[in-house]
């Protein structure tokens, strides 16, 4: 069982009910810094560019590494899956029982992720809720924005700030066009839907 995260006050899910959730301050800038300072050393494991987007464009450009959960980044795996065991009992109630290992995402200009799901084939069939957590000052970037088809509006961009929706839920990343946008994403497995 892992810790209760503190919930920024007033939490609502959007128009869109239990569609998609926003809070800030769920990593203080010391923590984004620590995230940061153990991935920049490290070669991309991938440098990911997957599949076919529409007009025939690459469906996304960026480079990713695997944060593994070991004693140095078992804060981070306590701090987002309590997040998500909190916010998942309380909108979704999604049968979940394990989380995938976390992917921290950079994205250079000109990199971006057209639209998708996380919800997909194979291992990724049992993704039930994804967690998508701010690592960038959002002044060190232009560009760059997470989107929902449904949600009008910006997505908050804070440091530290979390994103949380079901796997299935369509969104994308608009190009960087200025600086690097870091990221680290959780995924949430469970038994398939039915």
């Amino acid at each position: 069982m892992t810790a209760p995260v503190s919930l920024p006050p007033g939490l609502q899910p959007n128009e869109f009910v239990c569609q998609m959730l926003a809070a800030d301050g769920i990593l203080t800038l010391e923590q984004c810094d620590a995230v940061l300072t153990r991935v920049r050393g490290h070669a991309a494991s991938t440098a990911a560019v997957i599949g076919q987007g529409e007009g025939g464009t690459d469906l996304r450009s960026s480079a990713v590494r695997w944060l593994p959960r070991d004693e140095d980044t078992e804060w981070l795996h306590a701090r987002i899956q309590g997040l998500a065991q909190q916010l998942n009992e309380r909108f979704w109630r999604f049968d979940l029982t394990d989380m995938e290992p976390f992917q921290v995402a950079h994205y250079a200009p000109g990199d971006d992720y057209g639209w998708h799901t996380d919800l997909g084939p194979g291992q990724a069939s049992l993704r039930k809720l994804t967690v998508v957590v701010q690592l960038s000052d959002p002044a060190d970037y232009d560009g760059g924005g997470l989107e929902f088809p449904d949600v009008v509006g910006p997505i908050t961009r804070q440091r530290g700030s979390a994103v949380v929706f079901p796997a299935y839920l369509r969104h994308r990343v608009l190009p960087v066009t200025r600086g690097e946008r870091w990221s680290v994403a959780g995924w949430f497995v469970g038994p398939p839907f039915r």
